[in-house]
């Protein structure tokens, strides 16, 4: 006897939507499957025309069916050389680039296609000019040095930043590029002055800006306002703090904080409602951080200070933040005081507590010359702490076993210097 074929398993949803067949009308397609409901049955779709000679059929798909809207969303996500070649996957795609994809600028992206110097600026140029129903997303420029032989750029990033369709810019990234960039600044020397149209653009949600000098006469009239900004960085710039402060005074509703190596911030003073978290780099060829005050900010929940070495800050102050649980990296040769409400670190030695840190759950050190009593003078401030990453000199079996039995730390990362 012939075994029976088995039989192919029925298919109770419908290829298209995913949507149960019972009682179903598909959008997404016509024929049967468009069937209507009238009065508890179901008619018929009206008949189609039938195709012209030579006509050939395109296939409806999810995709395909997609709002023009969220297809341009959905492009604007991709490299701009990858976005704008989107209009050879049909006929229906070709008007989406210009008409519905909301542009996405990366100069680094071009820059890997071999459009460089003078050719990458004309090539920006003109993608700006271009006629566009929809205005630009993301912008970010990093690859250009202000100079080229003679020619003077800084008019044309001007030009570029006071273009209609960054009207609505919501990601901007900008930074110079120096000759030299592993070479210190000389004595007295600046970077290149940011144009002041980069701080027109008030739809900014993120912003980044490196390698510039800020405008002074702008930022002391308080004639910027970032009413919609969450996440600001500023990277090797060799404005004083006082441009640190006036950012964050025009930025209402900042959430994410990141400073860079730059080069002249000597008392930083961090005061905002919103904050979140505070990551700082100091340069070790700029001027030595004298202090860091953080003060007024109640939903701050982590303060994290890399590799300053010997450049600070030498002295750290939280005052008021009540949510705080991660706190590094605290280095034994950076600073002499280390305050946080009313308790006080004394050069990471002795410590003179009046309250603990209650709120701290993860911690790290970075610790030269290390004796056993004072990591546990240090610890004794954290009483609910989680999770200990400390640098040393060395590691030793009972240096780890003496922390674990006194303290109820979950983990301990060690690492050596």
């Amino acid at each position: 006897m012939t075994p029976m074929a088995p039989r192919k398993r029925a298919r109770y949803c419908c290829g298209l939507c995913g949507l149960p067949k019972k009682g179903h009308v598909c959008r997404f397609a016509g024929g049967p499957s468009s069937a209507r409901q009238v009065q508890g049955r179901e008619e018929a779709a009206p008949p189609m025309d039938p195709p012209s000679a030579g006509a050939k059929k395109e296939e409806v798909t999810i995709i395909t069916a997609l709002p023009n809207d969220v297809l341009g969303t959905i492009i604007s996500a991709l490299p701009i050389d990858e976005g704008a070649r989107t209009h050879a996957i049909s006929k229906g795609w070709k008007h989406l680039w210009r008409d519905y994809t909301p542009l996405n600028l990366d100069d680094r992206d071009l820059h890997k296609m071999a459009w460089t110097g003078d050719n990458l600026v004309d090539l920006i140029s003109d993608i700006l000019e271009a006629p566009r129903e929809v205005r630009a997303r993301r912008v970010s420029i990093s690859t250009l040095c202000r100079h080229s032989g003679d020619r003077d750029r800084y008019p044309i990033f001007d030009r570029w930043f006071r273009s209609k369709v960054l009207d609505r810019l919501e990601d901007f990234h900008f930074s110079y590029q120096r000759v030299n960039n592993t070479e210190p600044l000389q004595a007295g020397e600046t970077m290149p002055p940011l144009p002041p149209s980069a701080l027109s653009f008030s739809s900014l949600r993120v912003a980044s800006f490196g390698c510039c000098h800020f405008p002074e006469n702008i930022l002391a009239s308080g004639g910027i306002t970032f009413p919609h900004l969450v996440e600001l960085t500023l990277s090797r710039i060799t404005n004083s703090e006082n441009t640190l402060h006036a950012m964050i005074a025009a930025s209402p509703i900042l959430v994410n904080l990141y400073l860079h190596r730059n080069y002249h911030f000597r008392r930083v003073h961090i005061s905002s409602q919103t904050i979140v978290r505070f990551r700082m780099f100091v340069d070790p060829d700029g001027d030595v951080m004298e202090e860091l005050l953080i003060v007024n900010t109640p939903s701050l929940e982590e303060v994290m200070l890399w590799d300053q070495g010997y450049c600070g800050p030498r002295i750290i102050r939280v005052l008021v933040a009540p949510k705080l649980h991660i706190l590094g990296c605290l280095h034994s040769d950076m600073m002499s005081t280390v305050q946080h409400g009313k308790t006080i670190l004394q050069a990471m030695v002795d410590s003179s507590l009046v309250s603990s840190l209650h709120n701290v759950k993860i911690l790290k050190l970075v610790v030269h010359g290390l004796r056993l009593n004072h990591v546990i003078d240090v610890l004794r401030c954290f009483p609910c702490l989680q999770q200990l990453h400390i640098n040393v000199s060395w590691v030793d079996s009972l240096f780890l076993s003496t922390i674990l039995a006194r303290f109820y730390i979950l983990c301990i990362y060690p690492f050596l210097c």
